[in-house]
């Protein structure tokens, strides 16, 4: 999927696959989520825009990123490689959302259970969710609650089929042994049943899919850098009114985390930054 604001044209262009190189410059590919998609947000305050500003000021070098949104379908592999292959970049930085294991939906239960017949309940259940004036609600929510409890939600997918799709896809841009790569992990688990037992399974979900990416990415001997436990991640004063998707702060406070583990595998690789 291509973003419409993909490529920060702000920012100078540098030549791709030139790791341990000194010219200006780093090409940054996002395997992102919607998150950063959300057009209530400007542009200048979203996360890939604000890690770009930041990790320039850090490198002294300018930046052009480009990003794409993840979803581990059998595809993803496929995609990531294409992905890859059409920008040329010399750092892949790569998302992986709390979304895919931990969001309980009805409309997804609905249709996995009920088949052609549960697509008219499903596709309504999903249209509300995308009004924003009424995500937003209190009311919408308590009901959506109470519709959980008593229907039951399933999560778009499990760590079990995730993380195979994860590594085929990092082991596609590990093939240029000159891109950078760093991979971070899920922040925020969902208890969108809103109930105790349903907040430990998000967060047993959650860190699952953590520890089995953080044990993946250390047989493929990439960096994994694991913000589970960071109390900002829980503050809701990040959050959009949705609950679910990170307001201008939030963007901001999660460009913080990757800015600072993109610029120290950029060093480690042995790039030219200069001197502060």
């Amino acid at each position: 999927m291509r973003l419409p604001w993909a490529v920060n044209k702000g920012f100078a262009k540098s030549t791709p696959g030139s790791a341990g190189r000194t010219v200006p410059g780093m090409r940054l590919l996002r395997l992102t989520s919607s998150d950063e998609l959300q057009d209530h947000i400007p542009f200048e305050e979203r996360a890939g825009t604000v890690g770009a500003k930041r990790l320039a000021d850090r490198l002294g070098e300018p930046i052009d990123f480009e990003a794409r949104v993840l979803w581990p379908t059998e595809r993803m592999p496929e995609m990531v490689a294409k992905w890859v292959t059409e920008y040329g970049p010399d750092f892949v930085l790569v998302r992986i959302p709390s979304y895919w294991v931990t969001y309980e939906s009805v409309p997804l239960k609905l249709r996995r259970r009920f088949g052609k017949a549960g697509e008219r309940l499903a596709d309504v259940g999903k249209a509300s969710a995308r009004m924003k004036w009424l995500a937003e609600r209190g009311a919408y929510h308590a009901a959506r609650r109470g519709v959980l409890r008593s229907i039951g939600g399933a999560t778009p997918f499990t760590t079990a089929e995730v993380i195979p799709r994860l590594e085929a896809a990092l082991r596609s841009i590990l093939k240029d042994e000159s891109v950078g790569i760093v991979v971070r992990g899920p922040i925020t688990p969902h208890n969108t049943i809103g109930t105790r037992t349903g907040a430990r399974r998000a967060t047993r979900r959650m860190a699952e899919l953590d520890q089995a990416a953080a044990a993946l990415c250390g047989r493929l001997r990439i960096p994994y850098v694991s913000v589970a436990d960071r109390e900002a991640a829980k503050d809701p004063a990040l959050f959009t009114g949705d609950r679910l998707h990170r307001n201008a702060m939030g963007q901001a406070r999660v460009a913080d985390w990757e800015t600072e583990a993109i610029a120290e595998v950029w060093e480690r690789q042995g790039n030219h930054i200069p001197l502060a």
